[in-house]
């Protein structure tokens, strides 16, 4: 493990189980909204992105705006500057 795989795992373990699950699917899609959060958790888009907002706000995720729609990625996901997530995007 490098070292920031082994700072998320130690920050996920501090986290209550609701937020584990949400911060777990967000590391598993790379960079997703809140929508795609939501179906991949299957809770309320609402609560996925307050869960999604307290990790910006805790230093664990980074929130991007593309128009009107927000996109979050891990915080250390990031390659090169550059947003990607699984498809390229």
């Amino acid at each position: 493990m490098t070292m920031i795989q082994d700072a998320f795992v130690v920050d996920l373990l501090k986290l209550p189980s609701h937020l584990q699950l949400t911060l777990r699917a967000l590391k598993a899609e790379g960079l997703a909204s809140a929508d795609q959060i939501a179906r991949k958790t299957q809770r309320a888009r609402a609560v996925e992105s307050a869960y999604l907002n307290q990790f910006v706000v805790m230093g664990l995720a980074k929130k991007f705006r593309d128009g009107r729609h927000c996109y979050f990625i891990v915080t250390g996901e990031e390659k090169d500057g550059t947003i990607q997530s699984k498809e390229g995007k």
